[in-house]
Parts: C-alpha cells; sequence; structure tokens
C-alpha cells in the first residue's frame, strides 16, 4: 500500500523530500520477538536497503511508461496573415455541431483556444431514461449553432428550438492554434494527453479542424483525428470525418 502511494506521486512529480520520507518510513513486516532476535542489525539494514532499490527500480520503470508531450507535428499548415474566409451563420447543430468548435484539450501545455460562458440547464436533464432519450432527440433536431465574428473573437451559441441560447463558446482568433490553411479556411487545433494508469503508458490525441462554408450555404467540417500510445514517436492512429452542416431557416 505504501508503495502504491509512492508510486503515483513518483511519477506525478513527487519532491525529493517525500521519496527521503518514504525511505525513512520502509519497514520490515517483522513482528515475532524470536525472528527479531535472530536478525542483527547489519542483516536488518542490508535488508531494508534491498527492500528500497527494488521499489526504487519498479518505481522508474513505471514512471518510464508515462507518454511524454513532443512536437505532434501537425499536418495542416496555418498562416494568420489575414482574416480566414467566414463562417458566420445559422446553422442546424444536429446535436454535435457546437461541440465539435469547443476546445476540449485535456493536460495540454498553453491555453485552449475556446472558453466556455453562459451555460443554461438544457431542457432535458433530470428527466428518466426513456423520457431523456426522446426530449434530448427533439431538442438537436431543433437545435440550431449560430456563429458570430467580432474583431478578435468567434461567438459560437448553440440555440433551442424555442429561440433560448443554451451555451456559448468564444473562440479566440489569436490563439496560436488557430489560423487558416492554404485555402484561407479556418483551422481549429487541439491537444490532449491522457495519463494511463499504474504500469500504463498513457496516450496522446491531436486533433485539426477544418471549417469552411459551401455554395449552398451550408457548413462543412473536416476533423482530422492522430492518437498516439505510450509513446508519440510511434506511428499514431489516424481517423478523418467529414460532415456537412445544412443552413438554419429563418
Amino acid at each position: 500500500m505504501i508503495f502504491r502511494k509512492f508510486l503515483t506521486r513518483a511519477c506525478s512529480g513527487t519532491s525529493g523530500k517525500r521519496y527521503r520520507a518514504w525511505r525513512r518510513s520502509s519497514s520490515l513486516p517483522i513482528g515475532d520477538s524470536q525472528m527479531n532476535s535472530f536478525i542483527d542489525a547489519k542483516t536488518m539494514n542490508a535488508m531494508i536497503r534491498l527492500s528500497v532499490f527494488a521499489g526504487g527500480a519498479m518505481v522508474l520503470s513505471a514512471c518510464a511508461l508515462s507518454i511524454q508531450e513532443v512536437d505532434p507535428q501537425w499536418r495542416i499548415p496555418i498562416h494568420r496573415q489575414k482574416p480566414c474566409e467566414s463562417i458566420d451563420g445559422r446553422y442546424m447543430d444536429r446535436g454535435n455541431l457546437f461541440d465539435l468548435l469547443g476546445d476540449s484539450s485535456k493536460n495540454t501545455v498553453g491555453t485552449r483556444f475556446s472558453t466556455s460562458r453562459g451555460l443554461k440547464p438544457l431542457p432535458y436533464g433530470g428527466l428518466p431514461f426513456k423520457e431523456f432519450i426522446e426530449k434530448r432527440r427533439s431538442f438537436n433536431d431543433a437545435a440550431i449553432t449560430e456563429i458570430v465574428t467580432t474583431k478578435d473573437e468567434l461567438e459560437v451559441s448553440l440555440r433551442g428550438g424555442d429561440g433560448e441560447v443554451y451555451a456559448t463558446t468564444i473562440i479566440s482568433i489569436n490563439s496560436d492554434r488557430v489560423g487558416c490553411d492554404a485555402k484561407n479556411h479556418l483551422v481549429l487545433r487541439q491537444f490532449s494527453i491522457a495519463s494511463g494508469s499504474e504500469g500504463t503508458g498513457g496516450s496522446a490525441t491531436a486533433i485539426e479542424t477544418t471549417i469552411y462554408p459551401s455554395p449552398d450555404g451550408a457548413l462543412k467540417v473536416r476533423r482530422l483525428s492522430r492518437t498516439w500510445f505510450k509513446s508519440m514517436n510511434s506511428s499514431p492512429r489516424e481517423k478523418e470525418s467529414d460532415q456537412i452542416f445544412p443552413a438554419a431557416p429563418n
């Protein structure tokens, strides 16, 4: 139990002071008086040193498995020389668009490109399961994602069929993870690290989302996701998707 606690702390950056405290608290499970009298002080010290050395080796082995963040080598080059093609408009959310435009990065270096504000309880919260599913489906069918560009931000709002705004996401255009591709389409970058449990290596995920309008007024979203397991020096698992969100009726 002591070693399990130390392992968790050591892998998360425990200081040498805690490590020394753990060493001082280490003891052998010897409670029999005859056994205590049989083992002299020199032998006891040697056994304690061996126990601590073995524990330290296990910690180093387990911590070595933690995935380290390196350059994800983004596939889509971006620039900020001029504004990207406008994506302002109202689009059918289909239970997905609003979420695709927010930054869900976890345990990453740097600042997220988006922040949330003005969250309002959704109308299907707290309902029995069957009714919850029906109400959520009805809400998603009628929900609209509204995008408005200001000087330095994109304001993305989720509106219900009742016209109420239930959530708003603010995207910072000046973020180093926001830019335009070669066709001047908006690109959003996300990067996350998920720490593994004891003895596992965790994973890292890089997501590049390209957003642009189509001639018929719909919004197209292309998403490239790459996930590494245990090490970012290995080949990632890739997944690419394309989605179209029709323009919402006025």
